[in-house]
Formats: structure tokens, sequence, C-alpha cells
């Protein structure tokens, strides 16, 4: 009876683990502009909009600092025909004068969390959602965050997960919300 206990105990395990190891996380980002664009240094997979890159200081509730670098990038994208463009799109509201609706950019980042043997380097692949006439005339910003990978390294080198960036962050803090999985 004790094996077979511990059997079903041993199987149930990393399923347990898997379900514990994901934590809903809150907490806030500041972009600020980076004329340098340094983060095409740490991600050469990618076409930057080097007039839109920034460097990043990411605070999630109970976990260090996180500290790098995004750009907008330039991808390819196809619409319903299969026709093909390049981020970032203007969708256009039609009508007697059409205007944008939503502007849909693509970014990418690489942040560090962590320091010393704990260091590691999240990457991001992410989607951003402007409505440049939101209520009371000013824009309505929404990104959404998608961990893509780590380095490999440190404390959290098998961290995935995505985020949700509530507001505009560039040169002003905007809440995160999420769920990362350790």
């Amino acid at each position: 009876m004790k094996r077979m206990l511990a059997t079903v105990l041993v199987g149930l395990a990393p399923t347990v683990v898997a379900h514990a190891a994901c934590q809903n996380v809150t907490g806030s980002v500041l972009l600020v502009p980076d004329g340098a664009c340094q983060v095409q240094t740490q991600i050469t997979d990618a076409a930057f909009d080097t007039s839109q890159c920034f460097s990043v200081t990411l605070s999630i509730f109970g976990l260090p600092i996180g500290r790098g670098y995004a750009g907008v990038t330039n991808e390819v994208a196809v619409d319903e025909d299969l026709n093909l463009s390049v981020t970032p799109l203007n969708l256009i509201e039609g009508g007697a004068t059409p205007t944008v609706r939503n502007q849909i950019q693509t970014a990418r980042s690489a942040i560090v969390v962590g320091s010393g043997l704990f260091k590691t380097t999240l990457y991001s692949t992410d989607v951003v959602v402007i409505r440049p006439q939101g209520p009371g005339g000013a824009p309505v910003v929404t990104e959404q965050v998608v961990l893509s990978g780590t380095d490999g390294k440190g404390l959290f080198r098998n961290t995935t997960g995505s985020l949700v960036v509530l507001g505009n962050s560039i040169g002003q803090s905007a809440p995160v919300a999420g769920q990362l999985c350790f």
C-alpha cells in the first residue's frame, strides 16, 4: 500500500509542481527613449525602427527589478487575403473622411533580472495597439508582452509567461499585469 501511494505521489508531483510554479503578477514598467538603440546589440534577428528604441525598467512585485532595452520592430504581417505588409500597421475606419482607428506595432525586448550567478536575461516579443483618439482625445495604449525565451542562465532561466502593459509607458510608469511561470 505504501509503495502504491508513493508511486501515485511521484506521478502527480510534476503536475502539482507545474501548476504551483505559475503566478499571477502585477507591477509597473517605464520606458525611456534610447537614441543609441542598444536593444540591437542584444537581439540580432529583428529589424528595429532605430527612432523608437527604449531603456526599460520593469518592476514586478516580489521579483528583483529588471533593466534592459526594447524597441519597435518592422515585422512581416499577412492579412486574411494573404497580402504582405510590414509593421507598424494602420487600421483605417471608413466614412466620409477615413481616419486611423488603431495602429499596430511590434516590438522586442531583452531585460535582465537578478545579478551575479542569479542573473537571467528575459526576451520578449510584443504587440502594441494604439488608439490615437481615445476618450477625451488622448491616445489609448495597450501592449501584450509574451516571454519568448531566456539566455538559459540564472535563477529565472526557465521563466515563461505573458504580461499586459495597461497604458503608455514611454516617459511615465504604466501598470503591468500577467502570469509568469518559473
